[in-house]
């Protein structure tokens, strides 16, 4: 059986690193990615890794506004804002946080936008 040499967790961060801040630059800086969805949408599940109950719901954002992520869950339903700078954890998920709010798993959806170069959404 070949045993599969694992990467230290630093080679996911910088890739994840990397990855976030390719899309958020891109989106930040050409006129093609000012593109958003055409209406909400919504799809409830479980968390990937939590198994809680989830509803996920995607809106139209405008203009310049990039990724917005609205906890709808806490008090006063913080937001936090895709920016690398906001990276707080990569192991397994790449989790963004401001102050004491966080998102997890966040990898997924950003990767789905960029794929089809949407620009921005308030999530």
């Amino acid at each position: 059986m070949k045993s599969e040499r694992k990467r230290p967790a630093s080679h996911f961060l910088l890739f994840t690193s990397y990855l976030l801040r390719s899309v958020l630059d891109a989106a930040a800086n050409m006129a093609e990615l000012q593109k958003t969805l055409g209406k909400t949408v919504a799809i409830k599940g479980l968390a990937l890794h939590t198994g809680h109950a989830v509803t996920l719901t995607l809106r139209p954002a405008a203009e310049n506004s990039g990724f917005i992520f609205k906890r709808m869950d806490l008090k006063d339903e913080p937001v936090i804002h895709a920016h690398v700078d906001h990276v707080k954890q990569v192991e397994r998920a790449t989790t963004i946080a401001e102050g004491n709010v966080k998102v997890h798993t966040v990898e997924h959806v950003l990767s789905a936008f960029a794929r089809f170069g949407c620009g921005q959404c308030d999530d």
